[in-house]
Protein backbone atom coordinates (compact mmCIF):
# COMPACT_ATOMS: atom_id res chain seq x y z
CA UNK A 1 0.00 0.00 0.00
CA UNK A 2 1.43 3.39 -0.95
CA UNK A 3 1.63 6.34 1.39
CA UNK A 4 -0.50 9.36 0.61
CA UNK A 5 1.41 12.61 0.52
CA UNK A 6 0.44 15.56 2.68
CA UNK A 7 -0.44 17.55 -0.43
CA UNK A 8 -2.82 14.84 -1.67
CA UNK A 9 -4.58 14.62 1.69
CA UNK A 10 -4.75 18.43 1.98
CA UNK A 11 -6.18 18.81 -1.53
CA UNK A 12 -8.79 16.13 -0.84
CA UNK A 13 -9.78 17.77 2.49
CA UNK A 14 -9.99 21.16 0.80
CA UNK A 15 -12.15 19.87 -2.05
CA UNK A 16 -14.22 17.70 0.27
CA UNK A 17 -14.70 20.66 2.60
CA UNK A 18 -15.94 22.82 -0.27
CA UNK A 19 -18.30 20.10 -1.40
CA UNK A 20 -19.57 19.63 2.15
CA UNK A 21 -20.06 23.39 2.58
CA UNK A 22 -21.88 23.58 -0.76
CA UNK A 23 -24.25 20.76 0.21
CA UNK A 24 -24.98 22.25 3.63
CA UNK A 25 -25.51 25.71 2.11
CA UNK A 26 -27.92 24.33 -0.49
CA UNK A 27 -29.82 22.36 2.14
CA UNK A 28 -30.09 25.47 4.32
CA UNK A 29 -31.38 27.60 1.45
CA UNK A 30 -33.86 24.91 0.40
CA UNK A 31 -35.09 24.61 3.99
CA UNK A 32 -35.40 28.38 4.42
CA UNK A 33 -37.27 28.84 1.16
CA UNK A 34 -39.87 26.16 1.83
CA UNK A 35 -43.22 27.96 1.92
CA UNK A 36 -43.91 26.73 5.44
CA UNK A 37 -40.57 28.14 6.70
CA UNK A 38 -40.45 31.38 4.72
CA UNK A 39 -42.03 33.59 7.41
CA UNK A 40 -39.86 32.04 10.12
CA UNK A 41 -36.72 32.63 8.05
CA UNK A 42 -37.69 36.24 7.27
CA UNK A 43 -38.41 36.87 10.96
CA UNK A 44 -35.00 35.50 11.99
CA UNK A 45 -33.27 37.58 9.31
CA UNK A 46 -34.87 40.79 10.65
CA UNK A 47 -34.07 40.21 14.32
CA UNK A 48 -30.54 41.73 14.30
CA UNK A 49 -31.94 44.88 12.68
CA UNK A 50 -34.74 45.11 15.23
CA UNK A 51 -32.31 44.56 18.12
CA UNK A 52 -30.03 47.32 16.81
CA UNK A 53 -32.96 49.72 16.54
CA UNK A 54 -34.10 48.93 20.09
CA UNK A 55 -30.58 49.52 21.41
CA UNK A 56 -30.38 52.84 19.54
CA UNK A 57 -33.67 54.01 21.08
CA UNK A 58 -32.58 52.91 24.53
CA UNK A 59 -29.29 54.78 24.09
CA UNK A 60 -31.22 57.93 23.15
CA UNK A 61 -33.49 57.56 26.17
CA UNK A 62 -30.52 56.93 28.45
CA UNK A 63 -28.84 60.09 27.12
CA UNK A 64 -32.07 62.03 27.75
CA UNK A 65 -32.14 60.86 31.38
CA UNK A 66 -28.48 61.62 32.03
CA UNK A 67 -28.50 63.98 35.00
CA UNK A 68 -32.29 63.79 35.44
CA UNK A 69 -34.59 61.56 37.44
CA UNK A 70 -37.58 61.92 35.12
CA UNK A 71 -38.29 62.63 31.47
CA UNK A 72 -39.76 66.11 31.89
CA UNK A 73 -38.65 67.52 35.21
CA UNK A 74 -41.15 66.14 37.74
CA UNK A 75 -42.57 62.64 37.64
CA UNK A 76 -45.40 62.61 35.09
CA UNK A 77 -47.72 60.41 33.06
CA UNK A 78 -44.93 60.11 30.49
CA UNK A 79 -42.78 58.41 33.12
CA UNK A 80 -45.61 56.06 34.11
CA UNK A 81 -45.98 54.98 30.48
CA UNK A 82 -42.24 54.71 29.79
CA UNK A 83 -41.56 52.71 32.95
CA UNK A 84 -44.39 50.36 32.01
CA UNK A 85 -42.85 49.83 28.57
CA UNK A 86 -39.34 49.31 29.94
CA UNK A 87 -40.57 46.82 32.56
CA UNK A 88 -41.05 44.32 29.72
CA UNK A 89 -37.26 44.28 29.31
CA UNK A 90 -36.46 44.20 33.02
CA UNK A 91 -33.49 42.02 33.92
CA UNK A 92 -32.65 41.26 30.27
CA UNK A 93 -30.47 42.64 27.53
CA UNK A 94 -30.69 45.21 26.11
CA UNK A 95 -32.04 47.04 29.20
CA UNK A 96 -29.27 45.64 31.40
CA UNK A 97 -26.77 47.35 29.08
CA UNK A 98 -28.12 50.75 30.22
CA UNK A 99 -27.72 51.16 34.01
CA UNK A 100 -29.38 54.60 33.95
CA UNK A 101 -32.52 53.06 32.46
CA UNK A 102 -32.56 50.17 34.90
CA UNK A 103 -32.35 52.69 37.77
CA UNK A 104 -35.08 54.79 36.13
CA UNK A 105 -37.38 51.75 36.03
CA UNK A 106 -36.74 51.04 39.72
CA UNK A 107 -37.42 54.69 40.67
CA UNK A 108 -40.61 54.65 38.63
CA UNK A 109 -41.90 51.39 40.10
CA UNK A 110 -41.43 52.83 43.60
CA UNK A 111 -43.72 55.79 42.88
CA UNK A 112 -47.26 55.54 44.36
CA UNK A 113 -48.77 56.90 41.11
CA UNK A 114 -47.11 54.13 39.11
CA UNK A 115 -48.25 51.50 41.60
CA UNK A 116 -51.86 52.76 41.38
CA UNK A 117 -51.78 52.79 37.57
CA UNK A 118 -50.27 49.31 37.46
CA UNK A 119 -52.83 47.96 39.96
CA UNK A 120 -55.68 49.42 37.87
CA UNK A 121 -54.27 47.89 34.68
CA UNK A 122 -53.83 44.52 36.36
CA UNK A 123 -57.38 44.59 37.73
CA UNK A 124 -58.77 45.39 34.27
CA UNK A 125 -56.74 42.54 32.75
CA UNK A 126 -57.91 40.05 35.36
CA UNK A 127 -61.54 41.11 34.89
CA UNK A 128 -61.39 40.37 31.15
CA UNK A 129 -59.22 37.23 31.14
CA UNK A 130 -60.46 33.78 31.98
Amino acid sequence: MSQLSYETVARFAQQGGLIYFGLIFRAGVAYALRPSKKAEFQHAARMPLVAARVRNRLAELSARLRGADWLDGDFSAADVLMVQVLRRLEGQAPLTEFPLLAAYVERGKARPAFQRAFAAQLAAYRATSH
